[in-house]
């Protein structure tokens, strides 16, 4: 997701050390949604949850009782989640959204959302260039079942 991630980036900075937020390795990841992986993915916190940047996509975590309300309060924040598709497989509340680049620096592509007990999870997979971002849509998907039994 080209615009969160990007937005996010300068974030990330204050970052003190990681919690958790890479549920799946570099290789479950690269596999699942066939992107190519070059470096280890990184968990940093993020205010009361975690962020994990792998080379084509990332994973937010929040945890505890306001962890959708705090994966709903981010994406507003950044004016993201419009045009919502639901994602059954992932539960009722679980959705999709699709990003397009706003320049030729940004990537674009799928974020899917959803909570599992006391976690709500966000993740994003990126789009091939040239494509729609709704063709990571299944890509997507799938490491989102995967993070979703990653699950502590």
């Amino acid at each position: 997701m080209a615009v969160v991630a990007t937005v996010l980036a300068p974030f990330w900075v204050w970052a003190q050390d990681g919690s958790g937020a890479c549920l799946i390795s570099r290789d479950e990841f690269a596999t699942l949604s066939g992107r190519s992986a070059y470096t280890d993915p990184e968990s940093m916190p993020w205010g009361s949850g975690a962020v994990c940047g792998y080379d084509g996509g990332q994973i937010i975590l929040f945890s505890g009782e306001t962890a959708m309300a705090n994966l709903e309060h981010l994406l507003d924040s950044f004016g993201a989640g419009g045009n919502r598709v639901p994602v059954p497989d992932l539960g009722a509340e679980a959705y999709a959204f699709f990003v397009e680049a706003e320049n030729k620096y940004q990537d674009h592509g799928t974020f899917v959302a959803f909570s599992a007990g006391p976690h709500a999870v966000g993740v994003t997979v990126y789009a091939d260039d040239g494509q729609p971002a709704e063709t990571a849509l299944p890509k997507a998907v799938t490491v989102a079942k995967a993070v979703h039994a990653a699950l502590p």
